[in-house]
C-alpha cells in the first residue's frame, strides 16, 4: 500500500473526527471508559469479575 495515500486518508479522517468530537459535551467520559474497559478485561484474565455498572458507579467523570 502506498504510504502517501494512507497518510492522506489518516489526515483527512483526523480532521473529520476532530470536528465531530467538539460536539461531545464531556469528551473525558468517552476517553476514560476505554481505559476502564481495558482494566475490566485485564482483571477478567486474573479471574476477577466486575460489571460495567460497578466500574462506572465508582468513577467520577467531572472535568
Amino acid at each position: 500500500m502506498n504510504p502517501a495515500f494512507v497518510l492522506k486518508k489518516v489526515s483527512s479522517a483526523h480532521r473529520h473526527l476532530k470536528g465531530i468530537s467538539s460536539n461531545i459535551p464531556n469528551q473525558n467520559i468517552s476517553i476514560h471508559t476505554l481505559s476502564l474497559q481495558e482494566a475490566k478485561d485485564s482483571s477478567a484474565v486474573e479471574n476477577i469479575t466486575t460489571t460495567h455498572d460497578e466500574l462506572l458507579q465508582r468513577e467520577n467523570f467531572s472535568e
